[in-house]
C-alpha cells in the first residue's frame, strides 16, 4: 500500500516532469518561430537585393541605350 507521503512525492514528480516538458515544447516552438523568422529574413533579403540588380541592370541598359549612338545603315 502507498503512503501518503509517497503519493505526495509522485505527484510533486509528475507535475515537475509535466513542467520540464511543457517548457521544453515552448522552447521547440520558440525555436521553430525563430528558424521561420530567419528563412522570412533571407528570403526578404534576396528579393530586396534581386530588385536592386535588376533596377541597376535596367538603368545601366537604359543609360546605354540613351548614349549609345546611332548607326544609320543607309550611310
Amino acid at each position: 500500500m502507498c503512503d501518503r507521503n509517497q503519493i505526495v512525492v509522485h505527484k510533486s514528480v509528475m507535475q515537475k516532469n509535466l513542467e520540464v516538458t511543457m517548457l521544453v515544447e515552448n522552447k521547440t516552438k520558440s525555436a521553430n518561430y525563430l528558424r521561420i523568422i530567419a528563412l522570412l529574413k533571407h528570403l526578404l533579403a534576396n528579393a530586396l537585393l534581386s530588385f536592386a540588380f535588376s533596377k541597376s541592370e535596367f538603368d545601366a541598359n537604359k543609360k546605354m541605350l540613351f548614349f549609345s549612338p546611332v548607326v544609320d545603315a543607309d550611310l
